[in-house]
């Protein structure tokens, strides 16, 4: 007999089991050679040394492990010196059941232990997704009530600790293997109450791990000089590729920098005499000086520099100085910092392929193509260029590569795409370089603003001073109006075209930081207007997203995995769901969490939600229990669960009514980088469907964190699909029958009374499980039709099928069938099948 044949018994005997776990600490054992002993009463399932789990072995043991035998009850554990010098913690399992067995500890293949039958009853436990079927199941809360008539419970209700510890519900027909039970729920304890006849114990199942906060890390003092508002905040995380995505400075101004060198200076002067100093590039008139002394900070107004060791001050100097250390804040930014800037708290994706054939200077056979595509810029063993076209696992670069590569080097993609400084694009290499470990950063080079400006030309002559570091005009003119300290001009003569950073600009004379190289000469220049990085400026990146374990986090499948082991600190998933979801849905995110610099650190439910919402996912526990994922779409399977009259106790129909005709997406959330804020591209879907025919003018708008337009594009129209007629949800009540179920099965639904549905033949139709609640004696399941999308979807038939006039109303129900161009429908002599099959 199996679970499901017993299930469908008008009458048989249920047994409900709950395991549930505790904590009691133990500081007493019995030494035994180099070993520690002691008799507990409850089954031991682990063992703790100051939180750290300690190892399960078979005797003899090593250092930091135990052996538990449930014959003698005998605890056996392994530590550096006596455990009463220990913070040692016993884990317990207890077994529970409504009827006294005795059956495997692990209702598998392990020591066989007493079930106690002290189970009173167990709440209803249940998982619920929405209506697209899409999100996190619902947090499911239940109870156990468990006898205490006899004070069973009277030594062990508050002696040992229950709360925040493991539990599970099972269901089992004893004329059947105990191998071959259900797990109904999976959870830990809450809280827990207390009376003479019974203890109860409210639970909660996984959902409640997802309220943890995401683990991004926060930026303090150790990771470089960063604005005060931003100490504390989250490092970013990126999943999937992004752009613009907004930087955090690491080596800001501040209050101000040190200067190089010592500074000396008289009581009521106003010249400062440097030692090892550099004012010239470090300092620029109207910046201010400062130092402490005797808890007391000196400021100083500087006037001009005069060369690399002389200031003069705005005033009189009100302390002398010897040798003092002075820092500057300076009113330009000082352009040899600022040169930092953070991207993620993580690494960013590098993919990296090997080559295996050179066909040509510029064609190449690689490994694997699946992270690259046209356009992409990529290092060819080393030397930069771009891929013209990809063709079968040949990669096709735009220019020759010089030397030729050779079988066994690389090509590789760097991780991040492009630097922004503003509205700007920078060059690699000559204005930024990446580090790319632990974390990721972008360094600028200290020219890197420089090069980046376009140069103008005055229409005036300049006359440049040979050995000098002044430069003037006699033209009418005021060059402040063009001109400020850390711009930069030359001269248009070919033969003298170094170019000069300015220290100073006055009405009709500039002074340059060093002296002009050159003999004095007169005629036209060349300047570029530089706006010098600081702290506040908008530095922007085209980035990948992480790299977790060589693995590039790009879908959901792949996100939502490392949220659940990384973040939630789930031991486990159901691997094949996530590998299943992944080729159901390939689309590349463009998700940065926290969505703002200095933003709030999310909880991994609500990252997980917002993900799940832009590709139809769901997260939930399958009929074992295991954080599942999966991708809603609409292939009908070969095989399908069929639901009938005699599979049910009762059923009854609700239909809501969310019509659209417009959908607006919002997606690839980035930062603009001429407005400074938040932006994102938006695209419109519009059903012609209801337009035509249900006339309801509405729109619903999303935000879906999708990076590709082709992806957000057929969302759109997904969702516009879901939103084009009303959605039945069919709530089925059964017996234990529905217990193996999960939310996202597909079932068959052949109901004698259920009605038809637009593009149906029949009443029989194709549903999701979209909310199951089940106790030890029963279930009820709601199914949902997602606007009959399973009647109006083609599906491409097995070849055993037959054609369409000679097919069952089971198979036309389930497969695809090409329609006529005109009728719309497989079968030209009758509309029966209108508005089914959407394919012709």
């Amino acid at each position: 007999m199996s679970y499901y044949t017993e299930s469908l018994k008008t009458i048989s005997e249920k047994v409900t089991l709950v395991t549930m776990e505790s904590v009691e600490r133990a500081k007493l054992f019995t030494t035994n050679g180099t070993v520690y002993e002691r008799t507990t009463d409850y089954f031991v399932v682990g063992v703790k040394d100051a939180g750290t789990t300690l190892t399960e072995n078979t005797l003899p043991l090593s250092n930091n492990q135990w052996n538990y035998s449930p014959t003698t009850k005998l605890l056996t554990i392994k530590v550096t010196g006596d455990p009463k010098t220990h913070d040692i913690s016993l884990t317990y399992r207890h077994f529970f059941s409504t009827a006294p067995i005795n059956a495997p500890y692990d209702l598998s293949t392990g020591e066989t232990v007493e079930w106690e039958p002290y189970l009173s009853s167990i709440g209803s436990v249940g998982q619920q997704l929405d209506e697209e079927n899409t999100g996190i199941v619902l947090e499911s809360q239940s109870s156990i009530t468990l006898i205490n008539t006899d004070g069973y419970f009277d030594g062990k209700f508050d002696k040992l600790i229950w709360e925040n510890q493991d539990v599970a519900f099972y269901s089992w027909f004893p004329t059947t293997s105990i191998t071959d039970k259900i797990k109904l729920f999976e959870g830990v304890i809450e809280s827990k109450s207390f009376d003479d006849k019974s203890v109860s114990f409210k639970v909660k199942d996984f959902v409640y791990k997802l309220k943890n906060f995401v683990n991004l890390g926060q930026f303090s003092s150790s990771d470089g000089d960063i604005l005060p508002s931003l100490i504390g905040t989250p490092k970013r995380r990126i999943y999937g590729k992004a752009d613009y995505v907004k930087c955090v400075c690491l080596d800001a101004t501040l209050g101000g920098f040190d200067l190089t060198g010592t500074c000396s200076g008289s009581l009521g002067g106003t010249t400062i005499t440097g030692s090892g100093t550099s004012f010239t590039s470090e300092v620029s008139p109207g910046d201010e000086l400062f130092f402490t002394q005797n808890e007391t900070v000196y400021r100083i107004g500087v006037e001009a520099v005069n060369n690399d060791t002389s200031i003069t001050t705005s005033s009189a100097l009100v302390i002398s100085l010897v040798f003092e250390s002075l820092k500057n804040k300076p009113t330009t930014p000082y352009r040899m910092l600022g040169r930092e800037w953070h991207v993620a708290g993580h690494k960013l994706r590098e993919s990296a392929v090997t080559i295996s054939q050179v066909k040509s200077s510029n064609t190449f056979t690689v490994s694997s193509v699946a992270e690259y595509e046209a356009d992409d810029e990529i290092f060819v063993n080393g030397t930069k260029t771009s891929i013209r076209r990809i063709s079968g696992n040949d990669i096709v670069t735009k220019t020759n590569i010089v030397p030729i590569p050779a079988i066994s080097n690389t090509i590789s993609k760097a991780p991040i795409r492009d630097v922004f400084i503003g509205s700007t694009k920078l060059l690699y290499s000559r204005d930024y370089t990446y580090t790319n470990s632990t974390y990721s950063k972008v360094s600028l080079t200290p020219l890197a603003e420089f090069y980046a400006t376009e140069q103008r030309e005055f229409n005036f002559n300049l006359t440049f001073t040979g050995g000098s570091r002044s430069v003037t005009t006699s033209a009418t003119v005021d060059l402040k109006s063009f001109l400020k300290p850390r711009d930069w001009i030359r001269s248009t003569n070919t033969a003298k075209a170094q170019w000069y950073e300015i220290l100073e600009v006055k009405e009709q004379e500039i002074l340059l930081r060093a002296t002009f190289g050159y003999g004095t000469e007169t005629g036209g220049g060349y300047y570029k207007n530089v706006e010098v990085v600081d702290e506040n400026s908008l530095v922007t990146v085209n980035s990948f997203g992480m790299d977790y374990s060589s693995t590039w986090m790009r879908t959901a499948s792949d996100a939502v995995r490392h949220l659940i082991l990384n973040d939630a600190e789930f031991a486990t998933v159901n691997e094949t769901s996530f590998v299943k979801a992944k080729a159901d849905c390939d689309y590349t995110l463009s998700m940065v969490i926290p969505d703002k610099v200095g933003g709030k650190t999310p909880l991994v439910r609500d990252i997980i939600t917002k993900i799940n919402e832009s590709i139809f996912g769901s997260l939930y526990g399958d009929s074992a229990q295991n954080i599942s994922y999966s991708v809603f779409n609409s292939v009908k399977p070969e095989s399908l669960t069929s639901i009938g009259d005699d599979d049910i106790i009762d059923f009854s129909v609700s239909t809501t009514q969310k019509i659209v005709n417009s959908v607006k997406i919002n997606y690839r959330p980035y930062v603009d980088i001429y407005s400074k804020g938040d932006a994102v591209k938006t695209l419109t879907h519009t059903s012609t469907f209801v337009d035509n025919l249900v006339g309801i003018k509405n729109t619903i708008e999303k935000t879906v964190y999708l990076y590709d337009d082709s992806d957000a594009e057929i969302y759109a129209q997904r969702l516009a699909f879901f939103k084009s007629l009303s959605s039945s949800v069919i709530r089925l009540r059964g017996k234990l029958n529905f217990a193996q179920l999960v939310v996202n099965d597909k079932l068959y639904l052949s109901l004698d009374r259920l009605f038809k549905r637009y593009a149906g033949t029949e009443s029989k139709r194709i549903g999701v499980v979209s909310g199951i609640k089940k106790d030890g004696f029963g279930c009820e399941i709601t199914v949902s039709d997602l606007g009959n999308i399973y009647n109006r979807v083609m599906s491409i038939a097995p070849n055993t099928t037959l054609d369409y006039l000679n097919s069952s109303s089971d198979d036309i129900m389930r497969w695809g069938y090409i329609v006529d161009d005109d009728t719309e429908t497989p079968n030209v002599s009758s509309e029966t099948g209108l508005g089914s099959n959407l394919i012709g």
